[in-house]
Parts: C-alpha cells; sequence; structure tokens
C-alpha cells in the first residue's frame, strides 16, 4: 500500500512539473513612462518591440543651411588675399522634433538624439541620408572666414510615434499581443536633392 502510494505521488510530481509555465503578463504600469521613445529600439531603454512614426500632416517646405566641408580662415594676423578652393562634402541625414505642433519650425526645438529612426508606416516613408559635394575657388581678405553653404530643401512631417510593446504570454495575433502607447507632436524633417549652393564671407569673430 505503501509502495504503491509513493509512485503515485511520483506521477503527480512529474505531471505538475511537466505542465507548461505561464509567464505573467507584464501591465503597461509596471513600465516606467512607456511613451517615451528612449524605449524604441536601439535608444537607451530599448525594450519596446518597435516604434512607427505615424504622419498626420505634412508641413511646408523649408530651406535649411548646411556648411560643406571645412571653412577656411585668414585670420592669422596676415595682411595678404588668400585665393584658395573652399568646400568639400557633407551629409545631411534626417532629423526628429518633439514636443511640436503643426506649422514646428524645421530649424530650431528640440531634436531627438542622433541615431533614432522609426519603422515606415502607411502614411510617411523613411528617408536616406543625402551627401553634397562642391568646391568653390574663392578670395579670402585678411581677417576673414569663408565656408561654401548648401541651402537644401526639407520637407516637414508632424505625426507621432507608435511603440509596441510584447506580451509574453499572449499569442502572435492576439488583440492584446500588443501594448500601444503613443508619443504625439513628433516633427520629421526630411533633405531632398534640390540644393543650391552658395558662398559664405564674415569676420573672425563672427559665425558663419
Amino acid at each position: 500500500m505503501q509502495f504503491s502510494s509513493f509512485f503515485t505521488i511520483l506521477t503527480l510530481a512529474l505531471v505538475v512539473s511537466a505542465a507548461p509555465r505561464t509567464q505573467e503578463k507584464r501591465k503597461n504600469v509596471d513600465r516606467p513612462d512607456p511613451a517615451n521613445t528612449n524605449h524604441c529600439p536601439g535608444e537607451s531603454v530599448g525594450d519596446a518591440d518597435t516604434c512607427t512614426f505615424e504622419s498626420q500632416s505634412q508641413g511646408p517646405d523649408t530651406r535649411l543651411e548646411h556648411i560643406v566641408g571645412s571653412p577656411v580662415d585668414n585670420c592669422k594676423g596676415g595682411t595678404d588675399d588668400i585665393k584658395t578652393t573652399v568646400g568639400g562634402d557633407t551629409t545631411v541625414s534626417q532629423t526628429w522634433k518633439y514636443g511640436v505642433s503643426e506649422g514646428f519650425s524645421a530649424d530650431g526645438g528640440e531634436e531627438l538624439p542622433i541615431g533614432v529612426s522609426f519603422q515606415n508606416s502607411d502614411t510617411w516613408s523613411n528617408t536616406d541620408a543625402r551627401t553634397f559635394r562642391q568646391n568653390i575657388d574663392m578670395t579670402i581678405q585678411p581677417g576673414k572666414k569663408a565656408a561654401v553653404v548648401a541651402k537644401v530643401l526639407h520637407h516637414t512631417f508632424l505625426g507621432r510615434v507608435r511603440l509596441n510593446y510584447g506580451d509574453p504570454s499572449g499569442e502572435p495575433g492576439a488583440n492584446d499581443y500588443h501594448y500601444v502607447w503613443y508619443n504625439n507632436g513628433v516633427g520629421s524633417v526630411q533633405p531632398t536633392d534640390d540644393v543650391i549652393y552658395d558662398q559664405r564671407i564674415v569676420n573672425c569673430d563672427e559665425d558663419i
């Protein structure tokens, strides 16, 4: 009788140990500041499955200026003009603004960290970085510095970032498989290939 009871207990133990273990769902309240884009993949926290930018409106195109190559100065106390080639190349990437609204300034405001990127959505398509090259022969007088400037046309979009968090206890395709949060008031500033080159000469104590 005791021998039989031992096998009964052993069988129950094996059945319990073989039963599938369930993971407790992670509630939104357990994740600090879930709408913050630092949860996006590749960022400081990076625990969201995906982050997708959803455009809600397209704003006016804006031409922004970018220095091409390195400026050249004649600021060493000399008295002769310098005749030289100024320019080189520069790469212009897409930038992101947050806490913005309709008509936001493409060249101002707070930017999201360099390197942040979001997946494409039905309302928006990501733009690759653009590289611009130009050299100009210039004469730089004493007390002056010069640079080549690329005036690049940028598209602007206002929208939001959708953050998707996977539920480890859910099944793919289930309604609650992802917790969804939104970070509103995000702006996308995208460079185009439309560029006008110019030169700029300023005093040595001025910013180019």
